[in-house]
């Protein structure tokens, strides 16, 4: 299930996600990024780990652009407090494919399309924020959006579903 984080990841499962949800993040082909309350990275999935070169966990919103080089389209360093994940834990914000590029440790630009938004507890008290993000083609239209992946429910098959 992704890297190892720290002890401020269980108040994300307590109040948002449950195991099986985040064990679901891990085998996503989009990457994954899940941040505290407080903005410190938590969780990572490996496809996060691979675009992005390797995802600082404990990294703080302050430190998001520098420490995983992230650009704008551009070139310009990005604003850390920008940026999808920091928008979501800021100012409760949901984006949707937001273009940047990340400029890897090995000297790889990517350029990617990033979606976030915020997690509430049941209450409705904010534990974190989380961003999807894939590589983005330059020059040809994004894919449609996936409205509702992150808050759908298991729901029984039917015929729609081709079974």
């Amino acid at each position: 299930m992704g890297r190892s984080a720290p002890a401020s990841i269980h108040a994300l499962l307590e109040g948002a996600w449950t195991a099986s949800r985040l064990h679901a993040l891990a085998g996503l082909t989009d990457g994954v990024v899940l941040a505290d309350r407080d903005g410190h990275i938590v969780f990572a999935n490996p496809v996060a780990d691979a675009l992005l070169g390797r995802v600082r966990r404990g990294a703080g919103i302050d430190d998001y652009s520098c420490m995983h080089g992230v650009f704008t389209m551009e070139g310009r360093p990005y604003p850390s407090e920008d940026l999808p994940l920091s928008r979501a834990i800021l100012g409760c914000e949901t984006t949707r494919d937001v273009p940047l590029n990340v400029r890897r440790p090995d000297g790889v630009c990517i350029p990617l399309l990033v979606s976030g938004q915020p997690l509430f507890d049941g209450n409705g008290v904010l534990v974190g924020g989380v961003v999807l993000f894939r590589a983005a083609v330059v020059g040809v239209e994004a894919a449609p959006v996936r409205r509702g992946v992150l808050k759908r429910e298991a729901r029984e098959p039917d015929a729609r579903d081709g079974m």
